[in-house]
């Protein structure tokens, strides 16, 4: 099998980044025969076991121990992967470490990009092994200094690539924020909907508060990080308003992919992980291309830092609904009224109508005695 080249290297990490993360994310929903992605953390498929689909770790580590089998690929990304069992795909490491022990087997390829690879005696690759730059890289004819000696040609090259390495990298955080938003949306629906549900009801509120949260508390916890002692609380406080943001932010993303979903007449409805990353994803490519705009181009994306940020602060991560008095009503008001039935009286009994058939008569002779007779004389 021939070496893979500079392209396939190229379309295997497109693939990874563009497909492999909101498909294996998703893919949780349904359970393990469709892979297991693991965004951040360990993993460890444990002896006996297996796991059909594929694995997919992201800034993390997995484990495979002796006697597993996973049915599909192993990709890693920026982290490491030890095997000792079976894995009947590919294995590829972008970034980070491989190591196989002297009882693995690979029935493919073994691919590792920017990263090493460490075969034990015994161990089993029926595939190609890629472990550095392909052969087609040649740079021999590279010469440092000959590409030194004019300093304004490098720097007219990099000014030159400077915009398209800063696109690239909004591309790539934007498809981070939708696959975190599709794995928060997986464990965490109810809180997000209640997030988006105050900014997109109660937006001037919910904006204001989150203007007002980055003026004081950032000031209360530089006052806090004065002393020795409360460094440590001053830190927490700097990570949670951060998590506050990231996590208004996928929660407007929520609503921005139902809204989407509407847009476009979808036929089947999309399941929440997927309404979630997509939503998240067009929002943040919004917010960075409109950000690239001079002079006005920060104005969405803080807009819409501040809505997300005083959505979860109203909500308190989304563990209330606001306004309480807007839920209450809705909720009356969609609950289905109360019919009221007339209900018909019970017919009469036998000796109840006869009673009331005597008492008729009776009224009706009293009626006729009180006439006067024809024939009888008026007195003078």
């Amino acid at each position: 099998m021939k070496p893979i080249s500079r392209i396939s290297l190229f379309l295997i990490t497109l693939v990874i980044l563009v497909v492999a993360f909101p498909s294996t994310a998703f893919a949780q929903t349904t359970g393990n025969e469709d892979g297991k992605f693991i965004f951040g953390g360990t993993y460890t498929l444990r002896s006996g076991e297996t796991l059909y689909g594929g694995l997919v770790v992201v800034g993390g580590s997995a484990e495979l121990e002796e006697d597993s089998l996973v049915v599909g690929d192993v990709v890693v990304i920026g982290g490491e992967v030890e095997v000792f069992g079976e894995v009947e795909g590919s294995v590829v490491v972008i970034g980070g470490k491989a190591y196989l022990g002297e009882n693995a087997i690979v029935n493919e390829d073994l691919v590792t990009v920017g990263g090493t690879v460490q075969r034990e005696e015994g161990a089993l690759v029926r595939g190609a092994i890629t472990a550095e730059m392909p052969e087609d890289f040649d740079l021999g004819a590279f010469d440092p200094e000959v590409f030194n000696a004019n300093q304004n040609w490098r720097s007219y090259l990099w000014n030159g690539f400077k915009p398209i390495g800063d696109m690239m990298m909004n591309v790539m955080q934007a498809l981070a924020m939708g696959a975190l938003a599709a794995v928060l949306a997986l464990f965490l629906l109810t809180p997000m909907e209640r997030v988006s549900r105050a900014v997109v009801t109660q937006p001037l509120p919910t904006g204001g508060l989150g203007l007002l949260t980055v003026i004081v508390l950032p000031a209360l916890l530089a006052v806090l990080a004065i002393t020795l002692i409360l460094i440590p609380l001053s830190l927490i406080g700097f990570l949670a308003l951060g998590a506050a943001v990231v996590f208004g932010w996928v929660a407007l993303g929520l609503e921005v992919g139902k809204r989407m979903e509407k847009m476009f007449k979808v036929q089947e409805s999309w399941v929440p992980a997927v309404r979630a990353g997509v939503g998240t994803l067009t929002l943040s490519l919004l917010s960075f291309a409109v950000g690239m705009i001079p002079c006005v181009g920060w104005i969405l994306p803080f807009l819409v830092a501040m809505l997300s940020l005083g959505g979860v602060v109203v909500t308190l991560f989304g563990t209330r609904d606001y306004p309480v008095e807007v839920v209450a009503a809705a909720a009356a008001a969609s609950a289905p009224a109360a019919i009221v039935e007339e209900v018909p009286s019970a017919p009469e009994s036998g000796l109840d109508a006869l009673l009331a058939d005597a008492a008729e008569e009776a009224e009706n002779v009293n009626d006729i005695d009180d006439q006067p007779e024809d024939d009888e004389e008026n007195p003078e």
